[in-house]
């Protein structure tokens, strides 16, 4: 019987090449990123994965409800700059949702930010039916109000005259 070399080394010897053979890969699949680690609410550091990046319709439409629960407290700047804070949030949501909150997976991500979405459009349409209901009984009441003219006629009397 010939002697198989001892996978682990030998005692004391250093190889500069491991006898165990090569790594094993890092696990693939949705819940690894950036480097086989799944970065994701680590804070500035934590790098958006390239198929998260884009426009975040549920963070712009949702603005600060959306901010609050992916704790993106910037996003309460909405209440100060509107419309403008908004678009940044659109820009950026993607990327402060992931520095800022824990992640399963990009999946679980992308679906969230789906529901975000749906409930932000919904919204937004039922806002604008709302207020053009609104608008609309409002110019009904005007345009059926009674029109009533006054008409003041003023008549120039002299003052009358001072005693002497």
């Amino acid at each position: 019987m010939q002697d198989q070399p001892n996978p682990f080394g030998t005692p004391g010897e250093n190889p500069s090449t491991p006898s165990y053979g090569p790594p094993i890969p890092a696990p693939t699949g949705d819940a690894y990123f950036n480097n086989g680690v799944n970065d994701s609410g680590t804070g500035a550091t934590a790098v958006l994965p390239d198929e998260l990046k884009g426009f975040n319709w549920g963070a712009c439409l949702m603005s600060w409800i959306w901010s609050i629960a992916h704790n993106t407290w910037i996003g309460l700047l909405t209440f100060v700059f509107g419309i403008i804070m908004m678009v940044v949030l659109g820009f950026k949501g993607n990327e402060w949702a992931w520095q800022n909150r824990k992640w399963d997976s990009v999946e679980q991500f992308r679906e969230t930010q789906r529901v975000w979405t749906k409930w932000g459009i919904g919204l937004t349409i039922v806002g604008i039916v709302f207020y053009g209901l609104f608008f609309s009984m409002i110019m009904a009441m005007v345009r059926n109000s009674p029109r009533t003219t006054t008409t003041t006629t003023t008549t120039f009397q002299p003052a009358p005259a001072a005693p002497q």
